[in-house]
């Protein structure tokens, strides 16, 4: 549904990210997208359930190692993690439970959906992972569209004004 009506990328991201919370019974989600100019993946959206304004946790090495597989990744149990493996936001928080899911085309990389739970929610399994997994899979097909329209946007609506100006004159 959201796919197919696309009106920019973060409302996208946003519209996507909220219904895998709610679906996959997450306490929160943050959609991480690589920045085509630094190379480095930049947290856009947040997803909170009962808190829209709740401080968004995300873990970046986390989404840092998924995107670096390319692949999704399940981290069912953080407090199995090494100390060197957790990062300040899962070592503090009350995080115990993360999906990393990769947005991803088949030639290219495009961020990280990452989800949590909380100590007081039952830990992801290998079947959220791969709903998850299929989640971002689809979403990719829209975080491109939505890419490649804003990228041609800008300049097309450039040529209009210009084209405008010259009839005028």
């Amino acid at each position: 549904y959201h796919l197919a009506r696309v009106n920019s990328l973060r409302e996208l991201l946003q519209s996507v990210l909220d219904d895998t919370v709610a679906v996959l019974d997450a306490h929160q989600g943050t959609m991480l997208l690589v920045d085509e100019a630094t190379g480095k993946l930049q947290p856009l959206v947040h997803s909170s359930v009962g808190d829209r304004n709740s401080v968004p946790e995300f873990s970046m090495s986390l989404a840092t190692r998924c995107f670096a597989r390319g692949e999704s990744l399940l981290c069912s149990d953080v407090s199995a993690l090494t100390a060197s493996q957790r990062n300040q936001s899962l070592a503090t928080g009350s995080i115990n439970s993360v999906i990393c899911g990769m947005l991803r085309s088949p030639g290219k990389r495009l961020g990280v959906m990452q989800l949590f739970r909380t100590s007081r929610q039952e830990l992801f399994v290998p079947d959220d992972m791969q709903l998850a997994d299929a989640i971002a899979a689809c979403a990719s097909l829209g975080v491109e569209c939505a890419q490649a329209i804003e990228r041609h946007r800008r300049p097309f609506l450039q040529k209009i004004s210009d084209f405008v100006c010259r009839a005028v004159a």
